[in-house]
């Protein structure tokens, strides 16, 4: 890769030799150890950053002050702007699922508060039968979280049944009516995109921004930063300027 990196400045060198390429301009290539510090569960996307997969994981892990920024839908970042009832591939467990799993009292809490349904079960693979799926309860109660089997025996009874998907890949998946896709409130929606815009910065305007030949080579034929025109210099030929075409 380094290696790359020098051919491409040379050859640029070779081919326009009063060139002066800055230093800020030349091609970098990343190492191996700049590419290892980049997240790999974060979306690169801003709005609602964070994937299915770091949602589920918090949940297992008990992180509640994660957990607590990703429930929060008014956040347009950090808050899950997708269904808390999401069934992660290839496994089939939810968020719910995996916090009575491990014995994550705040987390269910946190969840079912949060608008998790209770009655979804896991989504069986292929071959098997969608309604062998366990719920969170039933996952808490063989596991022996006797608190957690009664905080999702409450929430059960207090909160009727829904629609789910009975066959497929997709099987036991919560079914929302079509004015709440995926569970999420519209005008909660709205509000948190247009915290959204709030955050993000302008265009710049003509006098800030530089010509892309600056930006790439260090040269400039185009604007100055304040957006006066640069006239490009006339070649020498033989120790006179040539003429005009």
């Amino acid at each position: 890769m380094e290696e790359l990196t020098g051919d491409v400045v040379s050859l640029r060198r070779r081919m326009d030799p009063e060139s002066h390429v800055r230093e800020e301009c030349r091609l970098r290539v990343p190492s191996m150890q700049q590419l290892a510090q980049i997240p790999k569960d974060i979306n690169p996307r801003g709005y609602s950053k964070w994937p299915l997969e770091r949602f589920v994981r918090a949940a297992y892990e008990g992180d509640v002050e994660l957990l607590k920024k990703m429930l929060d839908r008014e956040d347009p970042i950090d808050g899950y702007h997708h269904d808390f009832n999401e069934h992660h591939k290839p496994d089939g467990f939810n968020a719910l699922h995996v916090a009575a799993t491990a014995g994550q009292l705040e987390a269910v809490q946190m969840l079912l508060d949060a608008g998790a349904d209770p009655h979804v079960k896991r989504c069986m693979p292929e071959g098997k039968d969608p309604r062998e799926g366990e719920t969170a309860r039933e996952m808490a109660d063989k596991h022996g979280w006797d608190d957690i089997v009664a905080l999702l025996k409450a929430a059960e009874d207090k909160r009727p049944r829904g629609l789910y998907k009975e066959f497929g890949p997709n099987n036991n998946a919560k079914l929302w009516p079509i004015d709440r896709p995926e569970g999420l409130d519209p005008e909660q929606e709205k509000r948190a995109k247009a915290a959204y815009r709030k955050m993000m910065k302008g265009l710049p305007s003509k006098e800030d921004r530089l010509f892309y030949g600056d930006l790439v080579f260090g040269v400039n034929f185009g604007t100055d930063p304040r957006g006066r025109p640069i006239q490009k210099k006339k070649p020498v030929l033989n120790g006179l300027p040539a003429a005009e075409e």
